[in-house]
């Protein structure tokens, strides 16, 4: 039985200190629900300075996983100011974060360079989470599907089968990010059968139905059950 998935990422909002008091709160809020909740992989994205005192918290958890919101795509090297796959997971991150519509809008990340991370962190047992979307919301489906397969095609290209199975797909539409309510939820719906097809094609029936894939952009409280109720939908994730 797959895990659902529901996570949190912080951009750059939460101090160091902020950042650890979340973390205590979820890690003790799941050791006293864990009966409740062990079909459930809760994973937080923060910045990095706050990245190891997290993972000493959920040290011995099977349930809260930490990630890295960005990363290099070499292990060393003259890179200043970048950070390590390599170092992330010694740190003990499970995910990063690849290719959000933030990095690639304000930092002009191109699927080249997302493909390259992606390869690092599978090559240092990482989980990259590839966030996939489309700059608005078009009227007709066909541009999106387009658009889906463009980044899918590139950005996934050179994996082998089993290199895809550790890749989380992020289905995240950057017209939904900070709007007032999320995407409809047939177009959500359409959208993720799109992108399982997509598997499909390209590695077989039993790799689509496997991969993690969810939907982020606009999650709140009072959608996140109607959300996490779509069709091949694997969870959900918010930015705080």
């Amino acid at each position: 039985m797959k895990k659902l998935i529901v996570g949190s990422g912080f951009k750059m909002r939460k101090s160091v200190g902020e950042s650890i008091s979340y973390t205590k709160e979820v890690s003790n809020f799941i050791k006293k629900n864990m009966d409740s909740i062990n079909f459930i992989e809760v994973f937080i994205l923060a910045s990095f300075e706050a990245l190891y005192p997290m993972s000493r918290i959920i040290k011995d958890s099977k349930v809260l996983k930490i990630g890295a919101q960005n990363c290099w795509h070499e292990d060393s090297g003259p890179y200043t100011g970048e950070v390590s796959p390599k170092n992330l997971k010694e740190i003990g991150c499970t995910y990063v974060e690849i290719g959000h519509p933030e990095r690639r809008i304000i930092f002009k990340e191109n699927s080249e360079l997302i493909n390259k991370k992606i390869k690092a962190c599978i090559r240092n047992n990482l989980k990259p989470i590839l966030f996939i979307g489309e700059d608005k919301s078009y009227k007709d489906k066909k541009q999106v599907y387009n658009i889906l397969e463009n980044q899918l095609s590139s950005e996934l290209n050179g994996l082998n089968i089993a290199e895809i199975g550790n890749v989380v797909l992020a289905y995240e539409p950057i017209w939904a990010i900070g709007a007032e309510k999320a995407a409809d939820v047939d177009y959500i719906e359409d959208s993720l059968i799109f992108i399982r097809n997509f598997f499909e094609k390209r590695f077989g029936f039993n790799k689509s139905k496997q991969q993690d894939i969810f939907y982020g952009g606009s999650v709140t409280l009072n959608n996140a059950l109607e959300l996490l109720n779509i069709k091949g939908n694997d969870g959900i994730s918010s930015g705080r």
